[in-house]
């Protein structure tokens, strides 16, 4: 088996900037000690049951969206 193959690892912070939680990550040597997220599982709506789902179609959404600029776009 070779010798030292294997990146180095650090401990790096993560941060989401959506609802402040900080992770401690294991990651290869970056540049840097802190990653900056926009979501975490605390704050994404797709973990916390806060989703938005559309029960209309995909075609008619849009033409709800854009029926303000006339017929003649369908």
């Amino acid at each position: 088996m070779q010798l030292k193959i294997h990146p180095s690892t650090l401990s790096i912070n993560l941060h989401c900037s959506g609802c402040g939680s900080d992770y401690l990550i294991v990651a290869p040597n970056l540049d840097t000690k802190k990653v900056l997220t926009e979501s975490c599982s605390n704050c994404h709506s797709a973990w916390t049951g806060k989703r938005a789902i559309s029960t209309q179609g995909a075609v008619a959404a849009f033409k709800d969206k854009y029926s303000q600029f006339g017929s003649d776009l369908f």
